[in-house]
């Protein structure tokens, strides 16, 4: 039985790699408005391999007990010590659901322009479908497991509406967890990202590795906690002509073509985002 970390494909740690030099591996968890947040934090050498190729979101972190997938992640903050040693800071996938904004919605038909379930497990799976909608990139999507959102509310009913543009995440929180309790987890099935629902607490087991302990002098630190991949441009909202039936609704670039231009081939045009 043995804990393996992978970069993207490449090994960056098992316990027969001589000359890979990985210490103070910690993974750790907190319930933060309902959500189990999971953080990955290890120390690398200078001398290691991939000491130079590691950088902010760009590649994927996991964690492996054997088999069993127990964490996967991106890097979101490095820091880098007189002597080259590098401190990787990683959180969990859950929060590409932070990636994704919910468009303005009503569980009642008629009151915006998108209507959502008002069985509140039904709200939750819309929530989770209108992200991987709007995630063009297929390893940002999820899967809904457990879902017990029927057990937070005797009715199953609720009346839920939003046009404030908030974040998935954002709205499963607030909307549900926070209002009415439950606890959401993530779980994996081999490339598969689970969201499991719960209606109360469910047992978990936190994994903890400390391999060793290092006193630095000096610390630079990139981070990428502030940083955005997606833009949501919305413009003023136009006056009502005379003779119209329903409100105007403010200006966004979704009328445009999708797609990449010739000025910048990295930037992509999608409804009414810019990612």
């Amino acid at each position: 039985m043995s804990y393996r970390i992978l970069y993207d494909d490449e090994l960056l740690f098992d316990p027969y790699t001589e000359n890979e030099f990985v210490s103070e591996a910690k993974m750790t968890s907190s319930i933060s408005s309902g959500v189990c947040l999971e953080y990955l934090d290890l120390t690398i050498s200078s001398t290691h391999r991939l000491a130079s190729v590691i950088k902010n979101k760009k590649g994927i972190v996991r964690l492996y007990h054997d088999i069993q997938l127990l964490f996967e992640g991106y890097i979101e903050e490095i820091g880098e010590d007189l002597y080259g040693t590098r401190e990787i800071g990683c959180a969990s996938v859950i929060t590409y659901l932070s990636d994704s904004v919910v468009r303005p919605y009503s569980t009642v038909a008629g009151e915006e322009l998108l209507t959502a379930p008002s069985s509140i497990d039904g709200y939750v799976q819309w929530l989770v479908d209108q992200h991987n909608t709007r995630t063009l990139d297929s390893q940002k999507r999820f899967k809904v497991g457990v879902n017990q959102g029927a057990y937070l509310k005797e009715s199953n009913y609720f009346y839920r509406e939003s046009t404030q543009l908030p974040t998935t995440l954002e709205e499963l929180s607030n909307k549900v967890l926070e209002s009415l309790g439950g606890y959401l987890f993530l779980s994996y099935s081999s490339d598969i990202k689970i969201l499991n629902l719960y209606a109360d607490a469910h047992e978990t087991n936190t994994q903890i590795l400390d391999f060793g302990e290092n006193i630095t002098d000096f610390r630079k630190t990139e981070s990428t906690v502030d940083q955005y991949t997606a833009i949501r441009p919305q413009g003023g909202t136009p006056e009502k002509a005379p003779d119209a039936q329903e409100d105007p609704k403010p200006i966004t670039i979704e009328p445009l073509g999708n797609g990449v231009t010739s000025y910048d081939s990295d930037m992509v045009k999608y409804d009414d985002v810019v990612y």
